[in-house]
């Protein structure tokens, strides 16, 4: 019987689930909404959050219309600052839930 160590088995049952990929999404998700934070101080905890991803696009709930302009006008911003953070260009569109 081969000796496998348990982080090898680990890896294996992580990526084989693709919980690998969901969790990669999670951290993507937890950045913009970290990145959110900076730009809008603590309104932005209580008036948007990033939601999930969803291909190349980013998902933001914004329930307020002057927060969505600005991200709306401001979008290759936060998306350049995001995939900076990432250290890779992940995020190409954001997508507004408002």
């Amino acid at each position: 019987m081969p000796w496998h160590s348990f982080k090898e088995v680990a890896n294996k049952r992580i990526k084989k689930g693709g919980l690998e990929q969901k969790i990669f999404q999670s951290a993507i998700v937890d950045g913009a909404n970290q990145l959110l934070l900076d730009w809008f101080g603590a309104q932005a905890g209580l008036k948007s959050r990033a939601v999930y991803v969803q291909g190349t696009a980013l998902v933001v709930a914004v329930l307020d219309k002057d927060m969505a302009f600005y991200l709306e006008t401001r979008e290759k911003d936060f998306i350049a600052g995001l995939n900076i953070l990432l250290k890779k260009e992940i995020i190409s569109d954001l997508i507004l839930l408002k």
